[in-house]
């Protein structure tokens, strides 16, 4: 059963700051659908550009709004994902998430599917 971490994140998207729910990996299930590949966020003007997802470490997946999956799910809108979550089968892993919230920088929780 594959494991899956929620962290919050800032993007720049059409020159607007948001802050937004990303997922470590492509989920398995029917997040899938609302999962988009982005690039990350450069840090500086001297950030050297790289084509998106050309290796893992460049690649960055954000959430799309189940209702409107043209549109990255702000962190606000945390209760809609939760709410897909539960009615999808997937499975919040709140011990996991409790003994890594102090390690993992933003972590929103950690979520498992069959």
């Amino acid at each position: 059963m594959p494991t899956y971490q929620l962290i919050s994140s800032v993007i720049l998207e059409k020159d607007c700051y948001k802050k937004v729910i990303r997922i470590n990996d492509k989920p398995t299930g029917p997040l899938a659908s609302y999962v988009k590949q982005i690039s990350p966020l450069k840090n500086s003007s001297f950030d050297v550009p790289t084509a998106c997802c050309s290796t893992s470490t460049t690649c960055q997946y954000v959430i799309l709004n189940p209702y409107n999956n043209s549109e990255i799910l702000c962190e606000s809108d945390i209760v809609t994902l939760i709410s897909f979550l539960g009615s999808n089968g997937y499975t919040i892993e709140t011990e996991l998430t409790k003994i890594m919230k102090n390690k993992v920088l933003n972590l929103i929780c950690f979520f498992s599917y069959p």
